[in-house]
């Protein structure tokens, strides 16, 4: 789930997310403190009112790169509760950029510039089972990816995740 915020304006955006990640252990025996990074794809498809008179679409296709710390607060073999914070370095591109009139789609206004590059603070709380099975409930504030006065565009993103762990 991305809500996308434009001036006071926001649009919900539900779409999959993929992830791959490697962890590594500060302690492999105990395996309470976990260095974590992940790459992941997303995709956004923004339409919007900018105001009652113009109306903004695009579709975001992000690249993302999250270097991230975990600790396991409960950690015994059978079951894992963590909680972790890092950042995310993304990569974004943008298709369908539109910005025009309501009512006059064929008349577009010049497109918003939207930044390829920009980056979050996700935060994640999650649980393993059996050190395979892993649910994940994710949340990244607001991050703006233009840089206009007066005007700024931004992502929030809830998540919800399975994946599963290989190795030990």
């Amino acid at each position: 789930h991305i809500e996308t915020v434009g001036v006071s304006n926001i649009v919900t955006t539900v779409s999959p997310k993929l992830n791959a990640g490697v962890d590594v252990f500060i302690n492999p025996n105990v395996q309470q403190v976990v260095f974590r990074t992940e790459l992941s794809l997303s995709y956004v498809n923004a339409n919007f009112g900018v105001n009652s008179n113009e109306q903004l679409s695009f579709k975001q296709y992000t690249d993302a790169i999250t270097p991230q710390v975990l600790f396991n607060i409960y950690n015994k073999n059978s079951f894992k509760f963590y909680l972790d914070a890092g950042i995310s370095l993304n990569l974004s591109t943008y298709s369908d950029n539109k910005f025009f009139f309501v009512g006059a789609a064929d008349n577009p206004l010049p497109p918003i510039k939207l930044d390829h590059y920009w980056s979050s603070s996700p935060f994640q709380a999650g649980m393993v089972f059996n050190k395979r099975i892993e649910l994940s409930f994710t949340y990244s504030g607001l991050s703006s990816y233009t840089k206009y006065d007066g005007f700024s565009m931004s992502n929030r993103t809830y998540g919800a995740g399975i994946k599963y762990l290989f190795g030990k």
